[in-house]
């Protein structure tokens, strides 16, 4: 046990314990003595690096962390403004998708309309074709019946000049 004592004696640093303390541990027969205090040392170190932990954090925030969420915000600020224009953009775009929509519709109906005006106009040419075919039948009868006439005629004469003396 007193070499166990040596040995954390010889742990520890100078700077925590003067010589005196030292050789005191050394020759103290308590080792819960020398144990609590060595443990103080512990704690004592395990706080400074922790408040020296803590510090740096702080300041990697304060510097770091605090510009680059600067960065980020401006970031997204620009992100934002893009947005709304790339918004305005697609709005504009539809907009004018409608209004050339609307104005092919406006050529189709009056493609349309031409359409059946064309129909119309070639029905009343067919109709008139055949009506005019009916006319031309209708005369060529009125011909052979107005040369029939005349055939008769002819021979009405010739049969009464007959009886003319």
């Amino acid at each position: 046990m007193a070499q166990l004592v040596q040995i954390r004696a010889a742990i520890l640093p100078s700077s925590m314990y003067s010589q005196g303390a030292r050789a005191n541990c050394l020759l103290s027969s308590s080792y819960i003595a020398c144990g609590k205090m060595m443990n103080c040392w512990f704690v004592v170190e395990s706080v400074t690096n922790l408040a020296d932990g803590a510090k740096k954090l702080l300041e990697f925030v304060g510097t770091d962390v605090v510009d680059s969420f600067a960065g980020f915000s401006d970031m997204a600020d620009s992100y934002s403004n893009d947005a709304g224009k790339i918004d305005g953009l697609v709005t504009d775009f539809s907009a004018s998708s409608e209004q050339l929509l609307a104005s092919i519709n406006g050529v189709m109906d009056a493609i349309g309309e031409v359409s059946k005006a064309a129909t119309e106009g070639a029905t009343g040419t067919n109709d008139i074709a055949e009506k005019t075919g009916v006319v031309v039948e209708k005369a060529a009868e009125i011909k052979e019946k107005a040369e029939a006439a005349h055939h008769a005629a002819d021979k009405l004469q010739q049969n009464v000049e007959h009886f003319i003396v």
